[in-house]
């Protein structure tokens, strides 16, 4: 399993400890470092005398400064703008991104995308109650109702049974 790498003051008081006498053994049990990276940390120390983390490559970025600015500003324009149209605006400009990267784009800017995602679970839900609605009021017994000037009324047998269905009428 790897291992972070040590911070520079960890790695100064190894060879400060090692420079006062004490035992790999003992640097170990203080500071709380496996042995064998106490002597790699004092064979460096010996032949480069440097001590700093050296700097990597890793992979290369998918988003150019340029895009990110471009992802935010439209965040920033509309809030409630779903990962998905945010990806389409950046393939009809000719930058091809997932959805996950414009999410880490985000998370790395302070946003949050999940509003995003509530936002479109909310509307996909709303749809579907109101075709659920939609389908039930279609298939309702209709009740006469009569308007008069103080309101809807209705006989009063059928007044309960509405009331009970949640019916205004």
């Amino acid at each position: 399993m790897k291992s972070k790498e040590l911070s520079l003051p960890v790695k100064q008081s190894i060879v400060k400890l090692k420079n006062e006498n004490k035992s790999i053994r003992e640097i170990a049990k203080t500071l709380g470092v496996a042995k064998s990276t106490i002597w790699s940390i004092l064979k460096k120390a010996e032949h480069t005398g440097d001590l700093m983390n050296n700097h990597r490559s890793g992979r290369p970025r998918k988003t150019t400064e340029g895009e990110d600015r471009r992802i935010l500003s439209l965040v920033k324009k509309n809030p409630f703008t779903t990962v998905g149209q945010i990806k389409n605006t950046l393939q009809e400009v000719g930058v091809s991104v997932s959805e996950s990267t414009i999410k880490r784009r985000l998370h790395q800017s302070k946003y949050s995308w999940s509003t995003v995602s509530i936002k479109e679970r909310k509307t996909k839900r709303r749809l579907k109650n109101s075709k659920n609605n939609a389908k039930k009021s279609g298939n309702s017994e209709t009740t006469s109702c009569e308007q008069t000037e103080e309101g809807p009324t209705l006989p009063d047998s059928e007044e309960e049974t509405n009331k009970e269905k949640g019916k205004n009428c």
